[in-house]
């Protein structure tokens, strides 16, 4: 066998193994946190629930920006916000025009969607914030929720 096919066999084995590892660690990570999780999804659509019955849908955006800023690196932090988002935006008072420019959900369009959400967090003073640009998501989920017919 040739020193190349060898090495190459060798860096697919690790890196296979890395990802197998990862993978088995999201995994015990998540059945060892779901309830936690679970709890933290209610309490974030509650709050959502409150906070957006009381403000406007754009609001709603802009305070869960800054509460996903607040969070720093805390992935967990980040994930509540993101429910807290959706229940917001469920619940706020609408506004027309809200939905004008937001993209829908399409993997065909995946870059429209990307340079949207890029975009939008730049006008919030959020560039080059992954954390901004998964929340705006939550604006795509709310302006085109999947029980609608296309």
């Amino acid at each position: 066998m040739k020193k190349d096919t060898k090495v190459l066999i060798i860096v697919f084995s690790v890196i296979s193994m890395a990802v197998l590892a990862a993978l088995g660690f999201g995994y015990f990570w998540l059945t060892q946190n779901a309830e936690k999780m679970d709890e933290l999804a209610n309490k974030m659509k509650k709050e959502g629930q409150e906070w957006g019955g009381k403000h406007s849908v754009s609001e709603c955006v802009t305070h869960s920006l800054k509460k996903n800023m607040a969070c720093g690196e805390d992935l967990t932090c980040q994930i509540g916000t993101h429910y807290f988002l959706g229940s917001c935006l469920d619940h706020g008072k609408r506004e027309e025009g809200f939905c004008k420019g937001v993209p829908k959900e399409d993997r065909q369009k995946l870059l429209d969607t990307i340079h949207w959400g890029v975009e939008k967090c730049k006008k919030a003073n959020h560039p080059d914030n992954p954390s901004c640009q998964r929340l705006m998501k939550g604006i795509q989920k709310f302006c085109f929720p999947k029980n609608q017919n296309a």
